[in-house]
C-alpha cells in the first residue's frame, strides 16, 4: 500500500516538473507557427459541482461527451454510453442496469428497484436523481453533453454518488428557429427515429420540442432483450428579465418490449421440448437428461451437454423458447416528469432553484422461472427539491450553499402464478395437475431524505486555492409492511394472509472534503483532495443494516500542450469503504446434512426467519446467509489517464487508461456461537457452526471485487478526408481493452474465491465509424459496426430457482451495424 502511494505521488510530481519546463517552451516554439498551423481542441464546460466550471479546472477524474459524438456512434442507451469509458463496468439484472465504478457496485441487493435499494452510481438527467435501474433503458434524447464523474461526490451530489455519478445535459431552448432530424436503420431490425423543433415564442421566450422512437428485435434467444422505446420531452424557457431565467421540462419516457437480458440465456446446454422419454422413470425429478424444466402447459427441458456459452455456433441463442407460454414475456415502464430550473441573479449571487415531479409506473410479464410466471404492477412517486445560492461567475472566490430534499413512496404488488404447485411456497405436485397457486404480494415503502451542503474555492495566491466542501444528510426509510396471500383454482387468495410489522430506520452522517489546486501554468493544474462519503443503509433480515462510508485521496494533474492542441489528464486514488454491504453469500453445511431429510435450510428446527436449520440430536446443521452481512472493510486504489492530441488540423488521437487494484476485506459472520446456543443448538453444534461460518468469511479476505478489471484501455483514432465538394469523409476506429475480471449476480458463493465460471477473460473490442459531413454542415450520414469480432462479452452470471438449478448468463451485444441519416437547420 505504501509503496503504492508513494510511487503514484512520485509520478504526479514529477509530471508536474515537467509540465512546468515544458509548458514554457512549447509556447515559446508555437509563436513562430502560422495561423495556418493553429489548431485547439475544444473547451468544454461542465456542471459536475452544481455550477459551471471549465472541466480542465474541475478537480475531479471526470470524461464529458458531447451529444453529436453520440449521435454520429449512434449511442441511444446509458449502459452504450458508459461502454467506452474507463473505470466503468455494468451488469445486466432483470430490471435494468447496475454500474460499478473503480471496482463498487450496488452489492448484492441489485440494481434500485424502489424507494429502500440504491445504487453507489448516481444517474441524474438535468439534474434530477433518478431511482430505477430501468431509466439506463431509455433514450440519450437531445443531449447537449454527458459527464461521467468518477469518485465519490457524496458532498455534492449526495449519498447515491458513493462511487461516483453520471449526468445526462439536455438542450435548452435558444431564442432563434432550429430543428434537427434524424433516422437510423440497422440489423436486428433496428429503426430509431428523432426529432427536435426550437421555436423562438418572443424575444425572451423559446420552446423546444423533441421526440424519438426506437425500436428493435432482441438478439438473445427468442428475441429476448428487445427493446421499444418511446422519448418526448418539451422545454419551455422564460429569460424574463437579464437577471431572471427559468426553463421548466416535461419529459415522458415509454419503455416497452421485453428488455430482460438477464436470466434468460443459459451458461452451459441447450433447451428442447420435454421428452419424457430422456428424463429417467420418474417425470420431472431433475434426473436422467434434464437438469432444468420451464414453462407450463408446454414443458421445456434443459439439457447441460458442458458446451459453454461462447462455444455455441451463436453465443447469443441457446434454443430457449418463443411464444409458448400463457402469457409472453414483456416490459412497460412509463416515466412521466415534471422540472424546473430557476436561475435568479441577486448581485451578491445567483439563486437557483429544481423542483422536480416524477411518477413512474412498472408494469411487466416476467419470463417463466421454472413453472411460475411473475407480473408487476408497481407505481412510484418521487419528489425533488434542489434549491441552493451561489457566488457570481466573475467572482474569484467560488463559494456555493444549499438544501436538498428527498421523497419517494413506491406501491403496487407483484402476482406470482405457479403452475403444478400445491402452493407458491410448496413444492410442485403431479404432473397431470392442473392445479394454479396464487401469490400476491407488495412491499410498499417510503423513503426521505433531508441534506444541508456548502463548497468553496478560495484563492490564497493567485496560483493556489483552497476546495473546500461540507454536507449534512439525513435518511428515513419505511417498510409500510408486506401482505402476502396464497390461494388456488377453487379460491384464489383464499388460504392465508400473512403480514409483516411496519420498520422505520433513519441514518445520518456529516461528510466533506478538504484540498488544493495549484496552476503549475496557465494551461496545467495540479491538485490533492481528501474526501468522505456516505450512503445509508437498507432493510435485511427484518433488521436495518448501518450507514456506509467512504475516506478517499485523489492527487491529479490537469494540462493542456502544444496551444492546447494535446490534453493530457491523470488522477491517481485511494479508497477505503467501511460497512459496505456483502456482496456474496455464506453458507455452511455439516457433514451429514445431506441424510438430514430436510430440503432447505431454515425449514427444521429454530425460531421463524432464522435462516439456519439443525438437529442436536443427530448433530446437523445449515446456516445460509447473503443479505444483511457487512464488510467492514473494502479498498480501491489506482491511476486514471487521459490523453486528447489533435495531431494535425485533420488528425485526432484519443486514448484513456486505467490501473485498479480493489479488494475487499473479510466479512462479519453472521453469528456468535451464544446466539446459537440460545436458539437451541448444543454447544458443540454451536461451535462448530460458529468455526464453519468464520473459516467462510476469513474465505473471502483479499477477494478482488467483481467488474473490476485491472487494467483498462480505450483508443480512438480519426482522420478528416476533404472531398472537392467542400463536404468531409471522416473514418474513426476504436478499440477497448479490459484485463480479466468477474462477474456474478450476488457475488460468489460460499467458499468461492476464485468464482470460476462467472470470470470474463481478458479481451479487447473493436468498433469502426464513418461519417460524411455536407460542406455547410447541415447534412450528415453516419454508418457504424460495433463489436466487429462478434466477440461475447460477460455482463453477469446467475443462478435460477430450485425447480430449475440452471446457471444463466448475460452477454453484451454482438456485432451490430447501422446507418445514421441527419439533418438539421
Amino acid at each position: 500500500m505504501r509503496k503504492f502511494l508513494f510511487s503514484m505521488f512520485s509520478m504526479l510530481i514529477a509530471l508536474v516538473v515537467v509540465a512546468a519546463a515544458y509548458a514554457q517552451d512549447t509556447q515559446d516554439t508555437k509563436k513562430d507557427k502560422s495561423d495556418e498551423d493553429t489548431y485547439t481542441l475544444q473547451t468544454i464546460t461542465v456542471t459536475a459541482q452544481k455550477r459551471e466550471s471549465n472541466l480542465q479546472k474541475t478537480p475531479i477524474s471526470i470524461q464529458a461527451v458531447t451529444g453529436t459524438q453520440l449521435a454520429k456512434e449512434g449511442k441511444q442507451r446509458l449502459d452504450e454510453i458508459m461502454e467506452g469509458i474507463v473505470g466503468v463496468s455494468s451488469q445486466g439484472s432483470q430490471v435494468g442496469t447496475d454500474f460499478y465504478m473503480r471496482g463498487l457496485g450496488t452489492a448484492n441487493f441489485g440494481p434500485p428497484t424502489g424507494g429502500l435499494d440504491q445504487s453507489a452510481v448516481a444517474v441524474l438527467i438535468d439534474g434530477v436523481y433518478q431511482n430505477r435501474g430501468e431509466v439506463v433503458r431509455g433514450g440519450t434524447l437531445d443531449m447537449k453533453r454527458v459527464e461521467v464523474m468518477r469518485g465519490t461526490q457524496s458532498t455534492t451530489l449526495g449519498a447515491s454518488s458513493l462511487a461516483g455519478a453520471v449526468s445526462l445535459v439536455s438542450n435548452n431552448p435558444v431564442f432563434k428557429y432550429q430543428g434537427s432530424g434524424s433516422l437510423e436503420i440497422g440489423n436486428y431490425h433496428l429503426m430509431d427515429l428523432q426529432g427536435v423543433l426550437n421555436v423562438p415564442l418572443a424575444d425572451n421566450q423559446a420552446v423546444r420540442i423533441a421526440y424519438s422512437h426506437d425500436k428493435r428485435d432482441g438478439y438473445i434467444s427468442a428475441g429476448a432483450g428487445n427493446s421499444d422505446l418511446t422519448n418526448a420531452r418539451v422545454k419551455y424557457r422564460w429569460q424574463a428579465t437579464d437577471a431572471l431565467n427559468m426553463v421548466a421540462t416535461f419529459n415522458h419516457q415509454d419503455i416497452g418490449g421485453n428488455g430482460v437480458d438477464n436470466g434468460i440465456l443459459t451458461y452451459y446446454g441447450y433447451w428442447e421440448p420435454y421428452d419424457a422419454t430422456k428424463d429417467g422413470s420418474v417425470p420431472l425429478t431433475l434426473a436422467g437428461d434434464y437438469d432444468g424444466y420451464m414453462g407450463d402447459p408446454a414443458i421445456f427441458g434443459h439439457v447441460n451437454n458442458g458446451v459453454k456459452y461462447d462455444d455455441r455456433d451463436n453465443p447469443w441463442d441457446d434454443g430457449y423458447p418463443a411464444n409458448k407460454w400463457p402469457n409472453n414475456p414483456f416490459r412497460d415502464t412509463k416515466i412521466d416528469q415534471y422540472s424546473a430550473h430557476i436561475d435568479w441573479d441577486l448581485g451578491i449571487g445567483t439563486l437557483s432553484m429544481e423542483p422536480s415531479y416524477q411518477k413512474a409506473h412498472f408494469v411487466s410479464q416476467e419470463q417463466p422461472r421454472g413453472w411460475n410466471y411473475r407480473s408487476e404492477d408497481r407505481l412510484q412517486k418521487t419528489k425533488q427539491l434542489d434549491m441552493q445560492l451561489a457566488s457570481p461567475a466573475s467572482s474569484s472566490f467560488k463559494w456555493l450553499g444549499g438544501v436538498y430534499y428527498y421523497n419517494t413512496d413506491f406501491s403496487g404488488s407483484i402476482l406470482t402464478t405457479a403452475m403444478n404447485y400445491t402452493a407458491c411456497s410448496g413444492p410442485p405436485g403431479s404432473t397431470s395437475s392442473t392445479d394454479y397457486s396464487y401469490c400476491w404480494s407488495n412491499n410498499a415503502n417510503e423513503q426521505t431524505e433531508y441534506a444541508a451542503y456548502g463548497n468553496l474555492t478560495y484563492p490564497i495566491l493567485d496560483r493556489l486555492r483552497v476546495d473546500a466542501g461540507v454536507r449534512y444528510t439525513r435518511d428515513k426509510k419505511t417498510v409500510l409492511g408486506s401482505d402476502t396471500m396464497d390461494g388456488n383454482d377453487a379460491g384464489p387468495f383464499s388460504d392465508y394472509t400473512y403480514s409483516n410489522d411496519a420498520q422505520e430506520a433513519t441514518w445520518n452522517d456529516v461528510t466533506y472534503r478538504i484540498g488544493t489546486e495549484y496552476d503549475v501554468t496557465s494551461q496545467a493544474m495540479a491538485y490533492v483532495i481528501y474526501a468522505t462519503g456516505y450512503q445509508p443503509g437498507t432493510f435485511a433480515n427484518n433488521a436495518a443494516t448501518g450507514a456506509q462510508t467512504l475516506k478517499q485521496w485523489t492527487a491529479g494533474l490537469k494540462s493542456r500542450w502544444l496551444d492546447s492542441a494535446l490534453q493530457l489528464n491523470i488522477e491517481g486514488f485511494h479508497s477505503t469503504y467501511y460497512n459496505r454491504n456483502f456482496d456474496g453469500s455464506m453458507n455452511y453445511y455439516t457433514s451429514n446434512w445431506a441424510s438430514s431429510g430436510l430440503t432447505a435450510c431454515g425449514s427444521g428446527n429454530g425460531p421463524t426467519a432464522i435462516p439456519y436449520s439443525f438437529n442436536n440430536d443427530q448433530g446437523y446443521a445449515c446456516y445460509t446467509a447473503g443479505q444483511g452481512i457487512t464488510v467492514p472493510t473494502m479498498t480501491s486504489e489506482g491511476v486514471d489517464l487521459e490523453l486528447n492530441w489533435l495531431i494535425t488540423e485533420k488528425d485526432r488521437f484519443d486514448a484513456s487508461a486505467e490501473y485498479l487494484h480493489s479488494v475487499e476485506g473479510a466479512p462479519d459472520v453472521p453469528a456468535t456461537e451464544s446466539a446459537l446456543e440460545t436458539a437451541g443448538m448444543s454447544t458443540d453444534l454451536a461451535t462448530e457452526v460458529y468455526n464453519g461460518l468464520a473459516a467462510i468469511a476469513a474465505s473471502y479476505d483479499g477477494l478482488t471485487m467483481q467488474n473490476s478489471p485491472k487494467w483498462s484501455f480505450n483508443a480512438s483514432y480519426s482522420h478528416i478526408f476533404d472531398l472537392p465538394n467542400g463536404s468531409t469523409l471522416t473514418p474513426r476506429i476504436n478499440g477497448i481493452y479490459k484485463s480479466s475480471y468477474w462477474s456474478l449476480g450476488g457475488g460468489p458463493g460460499a467458499n468461492i474465491v476464485d468464482p470460476g465460471d462467472s470470470v470474463q477473460d481478458a479481451y479487447t473490442l473493436w468498433n469502426a465509424y464513418l461519417t460524411w459531413t455536407s460542406s455547410d454542415d447541415q447534412f450528415s450520414v453516419s454508418a457504424y459496426v460495433k463489436n466487429i469480432d462478434d466477440k461475447p462479452i460477460l455482463t453477469n452470471v446467475t443462478t435460477g430457482d430450485p425447480s430449475a438449478p440452471v446457471e444463466y448468463v448475460a452477454l453484451a451485444p454482438p456485432r451490430t451495424f447501422g446507418v445514421i441519416l441527419s439533418a438539421n437547420f
